[in-house]
């Protein structure tokens, strides 16, 4: 497998949303709805069962076909292709878009092949057919190789991947149409800070594994595993706040105020000298494998670190990232405290 150097590779990311803190769309009363007051919450379920409503199968099925029209490998003029019809399309909803090129280096295969194993050796011919009067199987094909993984033989079982249905497409559609909406109209950021943290803290048992496989010493995560408490007990006074606040008309300034306090919660959990092994990616709750670009690692700079660092290293990564949680729970207290002073108002 060589190694080649794309000058324009389009980084497009279409009718997509990840988010690191949990929005819960289901589980809530009838009448309540985190980040709105009562009344909101009522015109904001209506506008999600509209939303909900518009993705269509058939729809899906035409961006699908368009998409798939030709293998578009990253990095190459097809991709660029697509990216191009989906900033169209984009377009057409009224979305701002953009477009950003990056030069980065990318594996391209030069060569495939696959051996069947056992009695009967067999090298298997990946060519497939084409099918009289389905256009799709006549088109140039790609052969499938582990785009992250270096010039090599891997072995193992055949796994069968189950399918993607354009009907599941839209049904993420109307999900993602709904989360979307849901942050978009929120009076207060409705992030689920006490989850996030619960959710974190179920991260820390990896890392004490990884220390003792180390012979380090695993004691080193105390800090961060308080750091998470303090961030959960925060979130969940912060809660009882909000929908408190919420239900007695917020007023605009503590509105603001408690917003731009929770803006600080993500920003908090980045550090803007990025990972040692990624510079320019700044997260450090998740992150891809650097090893393994499909796997995603949880505490990557802790884990990086477990991996190819120092001990001292990485009681430094844990006592960062434990200053940044706690950092976040400042966030919230301070969010917390502006909806306070609203209700002595």
């Amino acid at each position: 497998m060589s190694v080649s150097r794309s000058t324009a590779l389009a980084m497009t990311t279409a009718l997509a949303l990840s988010a690191q803190i949990p929005i819960a769309l289901s589980a809530q009363s009838p009448t309540t709805m985190p980040g709105y007051s009562p009344t909101a919450a009522a015109t904001q379920r209506r506008l999600e069962q509209d939303a909900i409503r518009a993705p269509q199968a058939t729809r899906a099925r035409t961006h699908s076909a368009a998409l798939s029209k030709e293998p578009h490998v990253a990095g190459t003029p097809a991709q660029k292709r697509t990216a191009d019809y989906v900033i169209e399309q984009m377009n057409a909803m009224g979305l701002e878009t953009e477009l950003r090129t990056y030069d980065v280096y990318l594996p391209h295969a030069t060569g495939v092949k696959l051996t069947r194993l056992g009695r009967d050796t067999v090298v298997l011919d990946l060519q497939e057919p084409g099918i009289a009067g389905d256009p799709a199987t006549m088109l140039p094909q790609y052969l499938p190789v582990n785009g992250y993984g270096g010039a090599g033989v891997g072995e193992g079982e055949l796994v069968f991947v189950n399918f993607g249905l354009i009907e599941d497409y839209a049904t993420a559609a109307r999900i993602g149409a709904a989360m979307l909406l849901r942050l978009a109209n929120a009076q207060l950021l409705p992030y689920d800070y006490a989850e996030f943290a619960r959710t974190m803290t179920r991260y820390v048992a990896p890392v004490e594994r990884g220390l003792t496989q180390k012979g380090w010493n695993a004691a080193a995560v105390a800090p961060l595993v308080t750091a998470i408490a303090r961030l959960e007990k925060s979130a969940t006074a912060f809660a009882v706040a909000r929908d408190a606040a919420l239900a007695a008309a917020i007023a605009p300034a503590a509105q603001l105020a408690a917003n731009s306090a929770l803006l600080r919660v993500e920003r908090a959990l980045a550090r803007p000298s990025g990972l040692k092994s990624r510079p320019w990616y700044r997260s450090l709750i998740y992150a891809s494998d650097v090893d393994n670009g499909y796997s995603t690692m949880s505490f990557p700079g802790i884990n990086e670190s477990i991996r190819y660092g120092t001990q001292a290293e990485t009681v430094a990564e844990i006592n960062d990232l434990a200053a940044r949680f706690g950092a976040a729970a400042d966030a919230v207290d301070a969010a917390r405290g502006s909806l306070s002073a609203n209700a002595t108002r």
